[in-house]
């Protein structure tokens, strides 16, 4: 594997942190043995990082992602920011109809209340200049095969239309339920005294079967609680195990 002439750029002006460092290596030992690294996951492990040129936060990405070729992206530094970071959308509108807003997980608001500052690009692009070492959920059960099941599948056979416009993205939707009642949001962390709320989210019937298998309850779980994890830490493999005990709770 080669490394990219703007991921050099990141690395040779000193700006990249110990820990990164290591991440970085490790990402690249992996990538030698042959493991099956999608670009969503390189440009989580690159943002933190500190470069000159914004562009080189997507640039420096496409050698090591496996799911991509030469002439998905082509790097093009004529190009305004916004423009090399629609790209991502681009890309990932073209690549799958099923899974084509994967690319909003890489989006982030960082209010100035925060001590961030606000994005200058289009709602819906993802910022690579926000340094944040965030990652999103899992979308896979197996992290190492693009063909293995999706680990959250709500929609499930749906395909999503989603088109560019300009600087908006327009996705149809379609109506699937009307909305009974609206629960108090809970702004802060369950365990410290959000439980009276959570509780009243839980649903009426929990042993209601639910549309794509298992029951409400289940499906009710597996929202809140994001409960794929890796059985030890050093596991490739993802699985269901993060489940919480709801007659514990009670």
């Amino acid at each position: 594997m080669t490394v990219s002439a703007s991921l050099l750029r990141i690395i040779g002006n000193g700006l990249l942190p110990g820990r990164s460092a290591v991440r970085l290596d490790q990402f690249r030992h992996d990538r030698e043995l042959g493991a099956y690294v999608r670009l969503f996951t390189v440009l989580e492990l690159i943002r933190p990082l500190e470069c000159q040129d914004p562009r080189d936060k997507l640039y420096s990405s496409l050698g090591p992602a496996a799911d991509i070729s030469e002439t998905d992206i082509v790097p093009d530094y004529t190009k305004s920011v916004e423009d090399a970071y629609t790209d991502i959308a681009r890309l990932s509108l073209s690549q799958s109809r099923a899974y084509c807003l994967d690319f909003l997980s890489l989006v982030v608001q960082c209010p100035e209340e925060l001590g961030g500052t606000l994005s200058d690009l289009p709602s819906w692009v993802p910022d690579l200049r926000i340094r944040i070492s965030m990652y999103s959920f899992e979308r896979y059960l197996d992290v190492d095969d693009f063909s293995s099941p999706r680990a959250y599948n709500a929609g499930g056979n749906m395909a999503g239309v989603a088109t560019i416009d300009a600087h908006c993205l327009r996705v149809h939707g379609f109506v699937l339920d009307s909305i009974e009642k609206v629960y108090p949001a809970c702004y802060h962390n369950l365990a410290t005294g959000g439980l009276d709320i959570e509780r009243e989210w839980r649903p009426q019937d929990e042993i209601e079967a639910y549309p794509l298998g298992g029951t409400i309850m289940e499906a009710f779980n597996h929202t809140l609680l994001a409960d794929i994890g890796r059985p030890v830490l050093t596991s490739d493999s993802l699985e269901r195990g993060m489940k919480l005990d709801w007659g514990m709770v009670d």
